[in-house]
């Protein structure tokens, strides 16, 4: 059946043309108390919609409205352009049914006359199909031939619960929009590694800069809680030294918060404790400080910065080169090349390689040309492969290298003996920065059975050299510290070799 539109209504349709107005009168939402209200766009909101770029990211404060408002704009993009696509990808499928209701709670609450003009035609779960070739979806994956507006919701928390699923989204989701496309990118941080972190880092990075940003480019955008007036409360309170002295800290970088904005932090810090960083961050670097239960060596990894044992260590001709193994048959092989000297433990090297045979990595040695003590290399170097007959620990030797047996241990084990070794560690911020990114993101797996982290690691890139840090303490954690220059010469003439 055609409706057929009055010139009145044709005329009234007309009026809205500008997207900031439609966005404050068309569209309903319902407020914190449940009220059906007209949307209305916060301090943060309205700074998003007049500085929106065609790639976003957002690092924000909790309940700021964000995704809300996003897929407001996208709806509006989708109901006054023709043959326009969106897809919203949340971190979990109730998230994912929360946003899509929203969504359509906005579209049903349009002027009636609105949407006989512009109908859905396909009003089903997940998604909108309007008669002007527009549509919106809302799903936990986006993967299409193309993709107009994307939005990705709570991509931190993707990129530590589901790391997969939050490399396909960047390699498959990001790559259907087209450059003249939007992407948003919004969330809280989970501490400081997975892709949320590394897009973040890398678009604050070009702004620090002042890099011309391209329409491929990330705008870095931060919205912290203290600009939210109504973040505030004035009961009396008592406040702590800790308290002082992070506020003052805080008056010092230029945020100078009132009384009122004082107390809300308090009371609010006392619920939330070790996480209040994470959800309300009052700056961009300590959102990404939060102590996330989820990695191993994120506390221990700061640490080391903070009192600069992340720095130029080198080699010493001095000291005899360790190497530790995680060979992988089927992905990455990796290599950490250390050195002892006294209590100090160097990790002055580090490789890392996939898809190559054995020679490739001896020849990795010769090239380096360090003075080598002991290669050493996990219990399964072993086995014996079917298609040669031989074990790699043959294989190797056949290739000039000797290497010698890690005492097999449990995973657990040796992610403690790591911690226990972390108060030794030097490591060589440029030759071994992938490793340090490794042993930042390094990771409890997330058990979406139980809503919880479960006490085994992830498997993905990070285990590889993180596997070989387990080797390195396995080793090193037995050893009495090398004390004196006799004790390394007597080393040197034992095992001095260059492969």
């Amino acid at each position: 059946m055609t409706t057929k539109h009055t010139d009145q209504q044709i005329d009234w349709l007309r009026i809205p043309i500008d997207r900031g107005y439609r966005l404050c009168t068309l569209y309903k939402i319902l407020d914190k108390q449940q009220k059906l209200v007209t949307f209305t766009p916060n301090w943060a909101q309205q700074n998003f919609i007049d500085s929106i770029w065609n790639r976003c990211i957002v690092l924000k404060a909790r309940q700021l409205g964000f995704s809300l408002m996003i897929d407001l704009m996208f709806l509006d993009a989708c109901l006054f352009n023709a043959n326009t696509r969106a897809a919203i990808v949340a971190d979990n499928e109730d998230n994912a049914h929360n946003l899509f209701k929203r969504v359509k709670l906005a579209y049903d609450h349009l002027p009636s006359e609105l949407k006989l003009y512009i109908r859905a035609e396909n009003n089903r779960a997940g998604e909108l199909t309007f008669n002007n070739g527009s549509s919106m979806k809302v799903s936990t994956s986006a993967r299409s031939s193309t993709i107009d507006l994307l939005h990705v919701s709570e991509l931190g928390k993707i990129s530590i619960h589901y790391p997969q699923k939050a490399i396909e989204i960047v390699t498959g989701a990001f790559e259907t929009v087209p450059k003249n496309g939007i992407i948003v990118v919004e969330s809280t941080a989970e501490g400081s590694a997975g892709l949320f972190y590394d897009l973040c880092q890398i678009s604050m990075n070009q702004r620090d800069v002042k890099a011309h940003l391209s329409k491929l480019d990330f705008k870095f955008m931060f919205y912290p809680w203290w600009k939210q007036s109504e973040y505030i409360d004035c009961s009396t309170v008592v406040f702590s030294d800790e308290d002082d002295t992070y506020f003052e800290k805080l008056k010092s970088q230029g945020i100078d918060l009132s009384l009122d904005q004082k107390t809300w932090y308090q009371k609010k810090k006392k619920i939330l404790a070790d996480n209040m960083t994470r959800e309300y961050p009052s700056t961009e670097m300590e959102a990404f400080s939060a102590n996330d239960e989820a990695y191993y060596f994120i506390r221990q990894v700061n640490k080391m910065s903070d009192e600069g044992r992340l720095c130029k260590v080198g080699y010493d001709q001095g000291l005899l080169v360790d190497t530790f193994w995680d060979l992988g048959m089927n992905d990455s092989t990796s290599i950490i090349f250390a050195q002892r000297y006294g209590s100090e433990i160097r990790l002055i090297d580090y490789y890392e390689a996939a898809g190559n045979g054995l020679s490739h990595y001896v020849d990795v040695l010769h090239k380096k040309g360090y003075t080598y003590g002991v290669h050493y290399a996990p219990h399964d170097i072993k086995v014996k492969e079917l298609g040669t007959g031989l074990t790699r620990l043959e294989q190797m030797e056949k290739l000039g290298v000797r290497m010698e047996i890690v005492p097999k241990l449990f995973i657990q084990e040796g992610i403690d003996l790591i911690r226990s070794l972390f108060n030794m560690f030097y490591i060589d911020q440029n030759r071994c920065d992938v490793l340090i990114k490794h042993l930042k993101s390094y990771h409890k797996k997330w058990n979406d059975k139980l809503g919880c982290y479960s006490e085994t690691p992830e498997h993905d890139q990070a285990s590889h050299g993180c596997d070989a840090m387990r080797y390195l303490a396995a080793i090193y954690a037995q050893e009495k510290p090398l004390s004196n220059s006799e004790t390394i010469r007597n080393l040197q003439a034992q095992y001095s070799r260059r492969y």
